[in-house]
């Protein structure tokens, strides 16, 4: 129990509380003095006063030890909760800010929901089997279901091995041998209603090409985009195995005769970091390339980006963010007094338009300052991922649209120009076409041409050294630490590439001599030129 300590002498005599300290001992004691909030001493005029606010904090610090003695033994027993376990295990990581927020991502959206307010030792392997069968039903490709599951088992490992939480097993561990084998599923077809064109499907990852397949990829791409920068973009990823985020981040200065120099990378929030894994690396790019790159930039001419200060390689397409909104058909029938379809009719079918209507509307497209949209049109610094696999990508390799909202997928209209065709656009496309594209590589992701990269360089027998040194990556092994590429390595690397390149051309002049594509065409005119075609 608590006392009375007397102070002081005279009329200055006050009495002070103090009371035994949690862990005092017979041959050691502790006491405390009782203080206001500020941790001042009080001074009691009576002694009663200061032995009963004595007792008082004696019994108050006497009950935060036993619930603290409580919460260690809960927390002991793996009684915390996933809630707050999970954000205790995410504060403590040290990985790359990528990662973090893909982790984050997942914990808020997928695993918080079914097991935040559940005790560690309450989570059950058939608890965590339900959730994984609602993830399968709602829909998610069996991969990204994978990657999920196998996430909670590294979170729950920890809490598993942490002495702190003791949870002993880790419910979320795959036991070998169990469950149902199933054979994997074939990629869909081009009319595969059930596909959706998720990358994370790990038979889209196993989609590749050929070099010609290669060439008429990046020659829809340019269709779709109206200019020649996808071609080129393209290309050289399909002839240099970059990653999308070292090819978005590659700066003009990076470009170098011969060669690329991998130094940064864009993610997906275009920040400026380091390649994957720090991975740092000179990669060779044959001659037909190096004069393409310097086409392109000739052509563009590239400025710095107000995001970075820097200027990179490639740009992006469409409306720069903060600038004015475009002037469209619905501006110009307001302003000729007519509907959005007859401005159209008049745009691209003239005939079927009385003449006084199409001065008028010309008339109101000049005052108003409307450009045609499709050819040309305006750029953004960088390449917005998700727009350009969508609506560029996607197309050029299935042939098909992506649904949008309530609309169903949809064939690529094209008109019946030199080969391939060129796109239709505007209302009433797919009337106004004379045929569709065919897939080239259905279901092939923007990932896969890294895959079609490397299945080249295997085909060419190239070292294995120089095929991971290329791909940002380390050769295991002895061999690992003692090989390194040679310039002879290389050069019979490049020596391959270029005759792949040169025969994917001649395949594509034996298929149409000319291209809508102008870059594509200039190669096409100096390769009939040369073989005499």
């Amino acid at each position: 129990m608590g006392y009375a300590e007397k102070r002081g002498r005279g009329d200055g005599v006050y009495w002070r509380g103090r009371y035994k300290l949690p862990g005092s001992t017979t041959g050691h004691r502790k006491y405390g003095i009782v203080s206001d909030e500020d941790g001042n001493t009080i001074r009691f005029s009576r002694k009663i006063d200061a032995k009963r606010k004595a007792d008082a904090e004696e019994t108050k610090e006497a009950q935060r030890q036993r619930q603290a003695a409580e919460q260690a033994k809960e927390h002991a027993a793996g009684r915390m909760t996933f809630g707050t376990w999970v954000r205790q295990w995410l504060a403590g990581l040290d990985l790359d800010e990528d990662t973090i927020d893909n982790y984050s991502s997942i914990i808020e959206n997928h695993l918080l929901g079914p097991f935040e307010e559940t005790r560690l030792d309450e989570i059950t392997r058939k608890a965590i089997g339900e959730w994984e069968t609602v993830q399968r039903e709602a829909g998610y490709a069996p991969k990204t279901v994978r990657n999920r599951r196998n996430l909670l088992s590294e979170i729950l490992a920890d809490a598993a091995d942490d002495p702190s939480v003791q949870l002993g097993v880790n419910p979320a561990q795959r036991r070998r041998g169990r469950g149902r084998r199933a054979a994997q599923a074939p990629v869909p077809g081009p009319d595969d209603p059930d596909d959706d064109d998720d990358e994370d499907d790990p038979a889209h990852g196993k989609v590749i090409t050929d070099p010609l397949g290669a060439l008429l990829i990046a020659e829809r791409c340019s269709l779709l985009s109206g200019r020649d920068d996808e071609f080129t973009m393209v290309i050289t990823d399909f002839y240099t195995g970059l990653r999308l985020g070292e090819m978005l981040g590659l700066e003009t200065r990076y470009r170098q005769p011969g060669k690329i120099a991998v130094r940064w990378q864009l993610n997906g929030k275009l920040a400026r970091k380091r390649p994957k894994f720090g991975k740092t690396r000179d990669v060779d790019v044959p001659p037909f390339l190096d004069r393409l790159l310097s086409w392109h930039l000739a052509e563009t001419d590239p400025q710095p980006c107000p995001c970075h200060s820097r200027t990179y390689v490639f740009r992006g397409l469409g409306r720069p963010r903060g600038t004015a909104k475009p002037v469209t058909l619905k501006d110009v029938a307001l302003k000729a007094g007519v509907s959005a379809g007859t401005v159209s009719h008049a745009l691209h079918h003239p005939g079927t338009v009385a003449e006084a209507t199409r001065e008028r509307i010309a008339q109101a497209a000049a005052q108003t300052g409307y450009t045609a949209a499709g050819a040309g049109g305006e750029y953004t610094p960088h390449v917005h991922q998700s727009n350009w696999y969508q609506w560029v990508w996607v197309p050029a390799v299935s042939g098909w649209y992506p649904g949008k909202g309530r609309e169903p997928r949809r064939v690529v209209p094209v008109s019946a120009g030199p080969w391939p065709g060129v796109p239709v656009r505007g209302r009433g496309n797919a009337n106004r076409s004379d045929a569709c594209w065919v897939p080239l590589a259905a279901g092939m992701t923007r990932h896969g041409i890294r895959h079609a990269h490397r299945s080249w360089m295997a085909e060419y027998r190239t070292h294995e050294v120089l095929s991971h040194d290329r791909l940002g990556h380390e050769l295991g092994g002895i061999a690992g630490v003692y090989s390194h590429p040679t310039q002879p390595m290389r050069d019979e690397l490049m020596a391959a590439l270029t005759v792949a390149w040169e025969q994917s051309l001649d395949a594509r002049l034996a298929l149409c001599p000319v291209s809508e594509v102008p870059v594509l065409d200039r190669l096409l005119r100096d390769r009939a030129a040369v073989t005499g075609r």
